[in-house]
């Protein structure tokens, strides 16, 4: 008989989850390498660059297969979610940084473009790690806690805001 928990709990489902969160956070560590100046990830003539640029390629089209499952298992409704959004954002980003041209303007944008998104592209390739929250369901539990604790964590932050303001100002005097 089919069950949903033995759906969830199949191997494939498993892999699946295991080579997503692979995918995310490599995808995550190529975008946050190429942005440091002195390592040259970000020129696929050099061997690192074009490591990190398969990579790229890689996680590109798992990325894809992945949101085009996604969209077809919700009948169309996951890219008009918020994660889907954030999905869809990511994945065209991560797409614009294939173009080997597009590479080092990307990664290194100088934020004189008079389009902003192309000076944002490592911001929204960062946002695949919120697409995490589909393999994480602490993270849903974590939102719904702060939600329903709201005004006392607000108290509590608002009392230890000026302890944290003293204490530094304090930790300053002594070190100067």
């Amino acid at each position: 008989t089919w069950s949903f928990q033995a759906v969830q709990d199949s191997m494939p489902l498993r892999v699946m989850k295991a080579v997503s969160i692979l995918m995310v956070v490599a995808g995550t560590m190529v975008t946050i390498l190429s942005t440091v100046e002195n390592l040259d990830c970000r020129n696929t003539s050099m061997p690192m660059g074009r490591a990190f640029w398969v990579m790229d390629v890689v996680a590109t089209a798992w990325f894809l297969i992945e949101f085009t499952l996604r969209t077809v298992a919700t009948s169309c409704r996951y890219p008009a979610s918020l994660p889907g959004l954030c999905d869809l954002l990511s994945l065209l980003a991560f797409a614009y940084t294939l173009n080997r041209e597009n590479r080092e303007d990307a990664f290194r944008p100088d934020y004189k473009d008079d389009i902003f998104v192309f000076d944002s592209i490592v911001v929204i390739r960062l946002l695949r790690v919120s697409v995490l929250e589909n393999y994480f369901f602490a993270f849903h539990t974590l939102r719904c806690v702060v939600l329903q604790n709201a005004w006392p964590l607000a108290r509590a932050a608002g009392s230890l805001l000026p302890v944290w303001f003293t204490f530094a100002t304090l930790l300053y005097i002594f070190e100067n």
